[in-house]
């Protein structure tokens, strides 16, 4: 980990756009301003499980996952957040231990405010209050949409709705209708964040190849050839 640079503007663009739609840029990065920002490499741990939370991450850059391990140190990822992000905010705001690690996926720039921070810059400002209560709604929804999507879908059907969510996020390019994507975790991670195991991951992988929805090509990257269909499997 290393320092890097104090909050910029586009990150706080970034963060009132989707996190904080009802504060100013300008009251976002007054907010910011006396927080660094800090440079962590893939493999880096913001937190572990069972530490007490001092304060909120807010993710500028880069991927986080948040998994859970088990005696035998098997690891189930309960969320992958991605920049703009905030991360820690649960164990922090309930006043708990953290239930989770929180590891570095992709080179990450994040902004750590501390617990007086927060409680004299964010909750003094009531656009704040309402764009968090916002978000936490949302998040909860969606852990709730997770969780009877697991239960009622295939992996199939799982890994056709998370391939959409990747498609969704990407740039979106204007020389060629073919889309070409990355996955972001490996097999295994995958796996886990979609509750099976890396051979099922494997072979679904291979069904939606035979049916030419998609083409597998080296280092993780996919063709989507057929994303009509590929979004009527996801949506099932």
């Amino acid at each position: 980990m290393k320092n890097n640079k104090d909050c910029q503007k586009h990150d706080c663009h970034a963060f009132a756009k989707t996190l904080f739609k009802d504060l100013f840029v300008d009251d976002l990065c007054g907010i910011f301003k006396h927080n660094i920002v800090n440079t962590y490499e893939r493999g880096n741990v913001l937190f572990y499980a069972g530490n007490q939370p001092l304060g909120i991450y807010f993710l500028c850059k880069g991927q986080v996952n948040i998994y859970r391990a088990d005696q035998m140190g098997r690891r189930q990822i309960v969320r992958v957040a991605k920049a703009p992000d905030m991360v820690g905010y649960r164990a922090f705001l309930s006043g708990e231990l953290y239930a989770a690690t929180a590891e570095i996926m992709s080179e990450a720039q994040v902004c750590f405010v501390d617990r007086r921070t927060f409680e004299a810059d964010f909750l003094s400002n009531p656009r704040f209050l309402r764009s968090l209560t916002s978000y936490l709604a949302r998040r909860l929804g969606e852990a709730e949409d997770k969780e009877v999507s697991m239960s009622r879908s295939t992996v199939e059907e799982r890994l056709a709705r998370y391939l959409v969510k990747i498609i969704d996020a990407a740039p979106v390019s204007k020389t060629t209708s073919v889309t070409t994507i990355k996955l972001p975790a490996s097999r295994s991670e995958l796996a886990d964040f979609l509750a099976t195991t890396p051979e099922s991951v494997s072979r679904s992988l291979n069904a939606l190849t035979g049916r030419k929805l998609i083409k597998l090509l080296k280092k993780n990257e996919i063709v989507i050839i057929d994303g009509h269909r590929l979004r009527f499997l996801a949506n099932r």
